[in-house]
């Protein structure tokens, strides 16, 4: 058998395979040898440069698109008070040329959920979505003074208003509301009570150096119980806001999964208030059969090395006697707040509040009434007599 017609179709193989690769080697060495690059996929500078994308307008020199809605701020243009939920077009993914201030620069979008066919590897085996920037020459300030400026207008948006996410549906956080922030004298509560919850975050945010010197986990745990309508969720919206941090909420008996819970919670930036609601619901008679979440997952979450530093986590629950001594131990919770039905202090404060016209006969007699409903309930009240 001659087997000389193999060896020529081998090597003639061999030699094509060599040929095909030589454009992608002189890609890369023009790439390497005459551009620089940056690539973002931190999650916070990601941000500045997504809403970049959208305020510029540079999806006209892009053919392909994608549709997102945006809570908008237009204070690029003068307008600080206009927020909005808008539908926007950005680059898709992929890459794209695009002419950024007189300077051609390539700007290539990944999702971040390539490969990824079910949850649980959304979760285990997922990577950041990223945005590169590259342009021409051997020097990085035009690319780096690019992303300073996003970052400017990033914050800028949202300076004096009180940003909150919530986990987005396949894990990660987005955007829900910025709003004017919550007046700290707006909320009414038992005498000291408040207070005593402000002056506890701040000694703890005023005194990062004692944690690390000491190898503590820098981040204090609340636990806030009583019954619903007594203003839970509304006094962490108000320290959030006196605090000027940004604030983060997970309902814990919305569906979510341990892996989502830990993946969330890995996500959030430092010095964050974080809102883990209904944490009653991985136990006992309160777990629901759409909960997926586990008293392990929840303590793992909780305890996470790969978390931020600085996180105020506040846990809310309308059953205390159902948590266990795990979950309430310090560090996990260092301190809790018991939020009752108004007492005649609370009553009367928000009486005048409401009331300010009133004489103190009407008001008295208003709290005699009125004082031991729910702060909600309350307030029902005295809307109904303004």
């Amino acid at each position: 058998m001659n087997i000389t017609p193999f060896i020529k179709l081998a090597i003639a193989s061999s030699a094509g395979n060599m040929l095909l690769k030589i454009p992608g080697h002189l890609k890369t060495w023009v790439y390497d040898t005459f551009t620089v690059e940056i690539k973002v996929s931190q999650e916070a500078a990601y941000a500045w440069l997504h809403e970049w994308l959208i305020t510029q307008d540079l999806h006209d020199g892009a053919r392909k698109l994608e549709a997102q809605e945006f809570l908008y701020t237009d204070i690029l243009h003068d307008h600080v008070d206009k927020l909005q939920n808008k539908v926007v077009f950005l680059p898709g993914k992929g890459n794209h040329l695009i002419n950024v201030e007189g300077r051609w620069v390539l700007i290539t979008r990944s999702t971040g959920t390539d490969g990824v066919n079910n949850i649980t590897d959304l979760f285990t085996a997922i990577t950041p979505p990223a945005i590169s920037l590259r342009t021409m020459g051997r020097d990085a300030e035009f690319l780096k003074d690019l992303i300073t400026g996003a970052e400017t207008s990033y914050r800028k948006s949202r300076s004096n208003k009180l940003n909150v996410y919530a986990t987005a549906r396949y894990g990660g956080w987005e955007q829900v509301s910025m709003v004017e922030p919550r007046p700290w004298n707006s909320v009414i509560l038992r005498e000291g009570l408040k207070e005593n919850l402000l002056q506890d975050a701040e000694t703890f945010r005023a005194n990062r150096n004692t944690y690390i010197d000491l190898g503590i986990p820098y981040r204090r745990g609340y636990l806030l119980h009583g019954i619903p309508g007594c203003g839970k969720s509304s006094l962490v919206k108000a320290l959030s806001s006196k605090l000027g941090l940004s604030l983060y909420i997970q309902a814990l008996s919305s569906g979510v999964e341990d892996a989502m819970l830990l993946e969330s919670m890995r996500h959030i930036p430092n010095n964050a208030v974080v809102l883990l609601e209904d944490v009653e619901c991985v136990y006992g008679e309160h777990k629901t059969s759409g909960n997926k979440l586990t008293r392990t997952g929840l303590l793992n979450a909780l305890d996470g090395i790969t978390t931020g530093e600085g996180h105020l986590v506040f846990l809310t629950t309308n059953f205390r006697d159902t948590l266990d001594d795990a979950l309430i131990r310090p560090g996990r919770v260092d301190l809790e707040v018991e939020l009752l039905n108004t007492d005649s202090y609370q009553a009367e404060a928000l009486t005048r509040k409401f009331l300010p016209t009133w004489m103190d006969g009407q008001v008295d007699s208003f709290v005699n009434e009125h004082a031991g409903l729910t702060p909600a309930e309350l307030q029902g009240k005295l809307l109904s007599a303004m």
